[in-house]
């Protein structure tokens, strides 16, 4: 059955984000984000028209009290929805407490690990502060990106299905699930591996550039912004390129991020992909040596 839920006076925290009842100031955040093409589409909506249809929206999330916003850096660029999960579809839930997890993302923060995080905690607020039995979660077939995040956060297939959207079209869907001992299972596991990524990570990366290549190859990175975007995130405490006095055609980068975790984080965001595409222009062979702090 669907449990009862009020999340009015809830706020939870996490290494980059924090997960909290929306506030009518969040209105423009809201509708930047919900109006962009593309975002809920994803969902089986339609971008908003005009901040009539934000508010309306707005004033939903709020008075329904089970709709966190996901706010990023002082804005709310998101939302993780603990919403009712189908229960005549699903009969043999009927003594269990259980509910459906529902997200959405900023078109801009795609491909930087947040919701992952967001539905991770998420699940942890549901598992062990509210005492749900089971989550149900569900995506397009043909939106990967949602069911990535599903298989990332450990959710297991349990039913396909289809869904009518607001502008007509029918989706075919996949309905995942987490039971509570899927969660501890999953809960010990992440504590043995956090107790292996606490230290600080340190990389010197020599790069053995194309010859005659290196400058300009040093000169996209800083004009496509690389750099300043890898030590704009948050687990990253250095991030310098060198060129050495007698390297010949050597390129070096020192990293230094607060854990593995943070490092990973880096390894899926779009700037370390183009920086991989621009080595497979200039650059012949990478050398990296990874140190403990």
């Amino acid at each position: 059955m669907n449990a009862k839920i009020d999340i009015s006076e809830t706020v939870l925290t996490t290494e980059r984000i924090k997960l909290r009842p929306w506030r009518q100031s969040d209105l423009d955040d809201l509708f930047a984000y919900a109006s962009v093409d593309g975002v809920g589409q994803m969902a089986g909506w339609k971008p908003h028209e005009d901040r009539a249809e934000s508010q309306r929206i707005l004033d939903r999330f709020i008075s329904n009290k089970r709709t966190f916003a996901l706010e990023y850096r002082g804005r709310a660029v998101g939302s993780v929805g603990i919403e009712l999960y189908d229960e005549e579809r699903f009969p043999e839930f009927a003594a269990l407490s259980c509910r459906s997890l529902g997200y959405v993302l900023a078109k801009e923060y795609w491909g930087m690990g947040l919701m992952p995080e967001a539905v991770n905690e998420a699940l942890r607020y549901l598992f062990e502060e509210v005492g749900l039995d089971a989550v149900f979660c569900s995506h397009f077939l043909s939106n990967r990106q949602s069911g990535r995040v599903q298989e990332k956060c450990g959710f297991r297939h349990f039913a396909f299905g289809s869904f009518k959207t607001q502008f007509g079209a029918v989706e075919e869907d996949e309905t995942n699930i987490m039971t509570r001992e899927d969660w501890l299972a999953r809960k010990a596991k992440m504590q043995s591996e956090n107790e292996k990524e606490k230290k600080m990570i340190v990389l010197n990366v020599t790069y053995r550039v194309k010859p005659g290549l290196r400058e300009e190859f040093l000169e996209m990175i800083l004009a496509e912004g690389i750099d300043e975007a890898s030590r704009a995130e948050d687990g990253n405490i250095k991030y310098d390129y060198y060129i050495p006095f007698d390297g010949g055609d050597e390129l070096l980068l020192v990293e230094k991020w607060r854990s593995a975790a943070a490092l990973k984080a880096h390894a899926e965001t779009p700037h370390f992909a183009r920086l991989g595409e621009l080595k497979g222009d200039f650059v012949d062979e990478t050398v990296i040596e990874r140190f403990k702090a």
